[in-house]
């Protein structure tokens, strides 16, 4: 009897344990399957493309969104949400750009983007890295193609991707002193200096919908 008790003893802990153990593993398979079911579907209403370029020396930001653009997902149905951005593919329409005011768009799309060669712009996504949230692109811009690094965040209704534009990579020097000619005084900070910079930041914003089981 004695040893009976100690064997009990002995393995009330290890049932225990084994217990928990399991149940643990059994939640832990529930929550994966739960997040595996999700499909996630791109969402053109509601997305929106932003474009940021910079004047000053002190680099202050003028920000603008595309009117037109279309962004086409290689896949509709994806269970992986960073699936969503393998192999897409977007076109816009460079002169559709409007800003803060109906005067600012005007210049913007007769002095900047009006210069280009074209006012198409397209991409295509190469590689997408889901554990640095890194992706790579190609980037027609100014009938020149480059091929770019950006980042991206996710979150359960949403993706944006980051990326800079160096406008003498896209051979487009000419538009930017075409807009600084226009702008003038604008574009002159308080130190006296005229300065529109060649980097510009893009920013993607892709809306998703969610469907879980």
């Amino acid at each position: 009897m004695a040893n009976f008790k100690t064997i009990s003893h002995i393995l009330n802990p290890i049932l225990f344990f084994v217990i928990i153990f399991f149940a643990s593993c059994t939640k832990n398979s529930q929550e994966k399957l739960l997040h595996d079911s999700c499909i996630y579907k791109y969402d053109a209403l509601g997305s929106t493309i932003t474009w940021t370029a910079y004047k000053f020396t002190s680099k202050v930001g003028v920000s603008g969104n595309l009117e037109q653009f279309k962004i086409t997902p290689s896949q509709q149905d994806c269970h992986n949400i960073d699936d969503v951005l393998r192999g897409a593919k977007i076109q816009l329409t460079a002169t559709t750009l409007y800003g803060d005011t109906a005067q600012q768009s005007i210049t913007l799309r007769n002095m900047f983007f009006g210069k280009l060669k074209s006012n198409i712009v397209t991409g295509e996504v190469l590689t997408v890295n889901s554990e640095k949230k890194s992706a790579e692109i190609s980037l027609t811009f100014n009938n020149v193609t480059r091929t770019m690094l950006c980042d991206y965040t996710t979150s359960k209704t949403r993706i944006e991707i980051m990326t800079t534009l160096n406008l003498e990579d896209f051979n487009a020097e000419n538009c930017i002193d075409s807009l600084q000619t226009a702008c003038g005084e604008y574009h002159k900070g308080d130190d006296g200096i005229m300065m529109t910079w060649l980097d510009v930041d893009v920013k993607v914003a892709a809306n998703l919908k969610r469907y879980c089981n």
